[in-house]
């Protein structure tokens, strides 16, 4: 249940203040909100911020393949993705921004139209984007992973399985083995995973997770 139905007013204004102590000044993000969503787990919190830096980050690009592309219905899952994420963490601003542009494709706005909105997204990202990497530095200077070998490999065993079944649940194995990841090589190569899979290109996924296995064995 939300904080405000639990505890009176003043105490929520008190244990919000708490909470956004644990958490960097973030650009455009409402922690506070943030937190509600994932009803006060920080941990959980912390850790879907740190996936939208990830999986966010190129977002400007990729939007504009999908232009360049005339792909609008890509282009528009790309954007109502962003919008409902960083809903999720309480980044308003780019939320906002992001379903003013999901509109315009909706609408097959003309690109020298949407320009303008990517702009806005981009403007509303890049701070955000700049914040989060100062709390993924923190994470790594706080926390030292001691990384489980036998159960990395089972959860790519299992990944494997999914993606030849073509299963888009692969997309939650994908979520567990970001906790195994011991370098930004690893993680980077999970988001590309994940995108494949996004796409339901199966055959990609695949691919990318034979990559994951030989940067494995080699570290």
């Amino acid at each position: 249940e939300p904080l405000a139905e639990i505890l009176p007013p003043e105490t929520v204004e008190i244990a919000a203040e708490q909470e956004n102590l644990k958490f960097p000044e973030l650009p455009g993000v409402n922690v506070a909100a943030g937190l509600a969503t994932t009803q006060n787990n920080h941990k959980l919190y912390r850790k879907l911020l740190l996936k939208f830096g990830y999986s966010e980050a190129d977002f400007v690009d990729t939007f504009r393949k999908a232009l360049t592309d005339k792909d609008m219905e890509a282009a528009q899952r790309y954007a109502h993705t962003l919008k409902g994420v960083a809903g999720n963490i309480g980044a308003e601003e780019v939320q906002q921004a992001a379903g003013a542009l999901e509109s315009a494709c909706k609408e097959n706005t003309p690109p020298k139209e949407i320009d303008p909105l990517l702009e806005n997204v981009a403007a509303a990202l890049s701070p955000m984007l700049a914040g989060l990497s100062i709390l993924e530095q923190a994470e790594t200077q706080t926390q030292t992973v001691v990384i489980d070998p036998d159960k990395r490999n089972a959860l790519v065993a299992q990944l494997r399985v999914l993606l030849e079944d073509d299963d888009t649940d692969a997309t939650e194995v994908i979520d567990e083995l970001q906790e195994f990841a011991e370098t930004d090589v690893q993680l980077n190569v999970l988001q590309r995973l994940s995108m494949a899979i996004g796409e339901y290109d199966f055959e990609q996924a695949l691919a990318e997770l034979d990559t994951l296995e030989s940067i494995c064995k080699e570290d």
